[in-house]
């Protein structure tokens, strides 16, 4: 039997935006998917802002809560399940970029915002952006070309239609959404 931890309710991304300061809210608008993290002072590093690393690490959470905001409420929780656990046809990283904007220190509050791309047979683009509260800028920003992958074959292969139509009405209802607010 596969363990799968349980999940807290994650908020959806009109009731993220809503606690959100207007200047935020407004740089994230064009993405699908938002999430805010604390910086910790475990984050800094010797220069005495966040590490670089952190930066990705970011990211990788901003990239799973896209797909849990985007995917989940449209799909089953089975194929949910095993898209997400690589038990079946899932997600893998082909390439990761970060451009770094400029530097955020402990203390801060930071917002990953996420949007689906270059949506292709077998593959898409996750675009996405990082902003810090305290300035009120992005701070960096970057892509992970997401590669879909049969877990069990070992192999890549096309978006299945229920994936396809999952992402599609859900990048679709939170960008009007976020015009909206």
């Amino acid at each position: 039997m596969l363990h799968t931890p349980p999940t807290l309710p994650l908020p959806t991304p009109d009731a993220v935006r809503a606690g959100l300061p207007p200047k935020v809210r407004e740089l994230v608008a064009p993405f699908a998917s938002v999430m805010s993290l604390p910086v910790q002072w475990g984050d800094m590093d010797s220069f005495g802002h966040v590490n670089n690393v952190k930066y990705a690490r970011f990211f990788e959470s901003g990239r799973l809560y896209h797909f849990e905001q985007i995917l989940r409420p449209h799909l089953s929780a089975e194929t949910y399940r095993s898209f997400i656990t690589g038990r079946g046809i899932g997600p893998i990283v082909k390439s990761f970029s970060i451009n770094f904007r400029a530097p955020c220190w402990y203390n801060d509050i930071l917002t990953v915002a996420v949007r689906g791309d270059n949506l292709k047979r077998d593959r898409f683009t996750q675009r996405f952006v990082l902003v810090s509260h305290a300035q009120e800028r992005v701070v960096a920003d970057g892509d992970a070309v997401i590669v879909i992958y049969d877990y069990q074959k070992g192999a890549k292969t096309d978006i299945p239609p229920e994936l396809l139509r999952a992402y599609e009405i859900g990048e679709r209802e939170a960008l009007r959404n976020a015009k909206e607010a």
